[in-house]
């Protein structure tokens, strides 16, 4: 094997060795748009199923948005996986429906429809994770990205190696490294039109703000933005563990006048404790309610403006994203969602 492509793939089969992403006899689905970054995982994927004994299996998520260039990468996929004997399955979603519905942009809306397909399959084949072909270049547009929408802390530790059932085995590696790797194997991947268009707010920062820092502040900038995540991620597990500690320790649950699950917070407790403390266990308070939401929409400003609540009088409330609701009643902070709302949009036809 050629030098480069064996050092490009043992970069990646260490890192998901140290992160624990993959193991022998499970499953892995992987998601491939047919695009270089996801072909670049397929084929180490591959590889790697070899060498640590898992099974492989794809599913290509065809969005509806680009006619027949889009059932084109559908295509390609399927010839892709033919060629490598993997199972291969196309879900087609319809993402404008679902932005008409919720009101939602293509991004998002792609996103939401992308990951419920892929976690469906998962179910359905039995597959223990979900690999996903995100990485270093990407992790840095979402640090900035997240920097810029004043995400606080936990926007800085961007994406994980592993998330839930997501694993993320090309967080090591770069846009770069990833095209000469397919190069050098011959490998031919497509281009989606979309990716060039300065509409949406990554390829914004993709293409020009990045690409601006590199040149005009420091060439090394994609790559202090990644160290600063891997900081922030150690530094967020710390607080993300005493704040678990804290509301075992504090919090308890009731239901509102209308019935709704929430969780009740001491004040006085909340008060004495530093405020980076005191912001996490709201966000972990959040997180814990029982909808299903978690912190969609929810960002450092609305859990600042819920902290804000600790220091003012009974009565004081705020209405959130997401149908969350805030109160101080008495000496205690209240936490919960409007889920008869809730309730409405679920019912809604997609």
């Amino acid at each position: 094997m050629d030098r480069q492509l064996y050092t490009f793939e043992k970069t990646i089969e260490q890192f998901c060795r140290q992160e624990e992403l993959l193991r022998p006899g499970m499953k892995v689905l992987a998601g491939v748009s047919g695009g270089a970054d996801s072909v670049c995982l397929l084929l180490v994927l591959q590889h790697l199923a070899e060498r640590l004994g898992f099974e492989l299996a794809v599913l290509h998520v065809e969005h509806g948005l680009r006619g027949e260039e889009s059932l084109e990468d559908a295509r390609f996929v399927q010839e892709l996986s033919r060629k490598l004997g993997l199972a291969c399955r196309v879900c087609h979603v319809d993402v404008r429906g679902l932005c008409r519905q919720q009101h939602l942009g293509e991004e998002e809306a792609a996103r939401i429809l992308r990951h419920r397909a892929l976690e469906e399959a998962a179910r359905e084949q039995g597959a223990q994770v979900i690999a996903l072909a995100h990485h270093r270049d990407d992790q840095a547009e979402t640090v900035l990205m997240n920097i810029l929408r004043g995400s606080g802390l936990k926007g800085l530790e961007g994406m994980r190696p592993k998330r839930g059932r997501l694993i993320r085995p090309l967080l090591c590696v770069g846009r770069e490294q990833i095209e000469a790797y397919l190069l050098a194997t011959g490998q031919a991947w497509r281009t989606d039109g979309s990716n060039l268009s300065l509409d949406y707010t990554r390829n914004r920062i993709r293409r020009e703000i990045l690409p601006l820092l590199a040149e005009s502040v420091n060439a090394r900038a994609a790559e202090h933005l990644v160290a600063l995540s891997d900081q922030a991620a150690r530094t967020q597990s710390y607080l993300e563990n005493e704040a678990r500690e804290k509301l075992e320790e504090l919090a308890e649950r009731a239901d509102t006048e209308a019935g709704y699950p929430a969780l009740i917070l001491p004040v006085d407790a909340l008060r004495r404790m530093p405020a980076l403390l005191q912001e996490q266990v709201i966000r972990t308070a959040i997180e814990a309610l029982d909808e299903g939401q978690g912190l969609k929409d929810i960002g450092r400003v609305h859990i600042l403006d819920i902290c804000g609540l600790v220091d003012k009088g009974s009565g004081k409330r705020l209405d959130l994203p997401g149908r969350l609701k805030a109160r101080r009643q008495g000496r205690k902070l209240w936490l919960y969602r409007d889920m008869a709302a809730i309730r409405t949009a679920k019912a809604a036809p997609v």
